[in-house]
């Protein structure tokens, strides 16, 4: 593996990270509206609607980083079954 290669597999596990993080955020943030709601005004709480209903295709993400993370992963077990 390279050094450019190693970047980017930890350059793509940083940006991992850093969405898990926002998607934790964003769930604790409606979570507190909602208890919010329901403690001072519960008649004003929304309608529980299942998830992917209102949801529209997601764009063409880029699996780059993804791809090398595995083909890192793929050469280092490759490297290291050897003697």
């Amino acid at each position: 593996m390279t050094i450019a290669e190693a970047a980017l597999v930890i350059q793509a596990s940083a940006a991992r990270t850093r969405q898990a993080f926002e998607r934790q955020r964003i769930v604790a943030h409606e979570l507190a509206q909602m208890i919010g709601l329901a403690f001072h005004d519960p008649r004003k709480l929304p309608k529980y609607e299942p998830a992917g209903q209102n949801e529209t295709k997601a764009a063409n993400v880029s699996t780059e980083a993804d791809d090398e993370l595995a083909r890192g992963y793929l050469i280092h077990l490759a490297l290291r079954s050897q003697p």
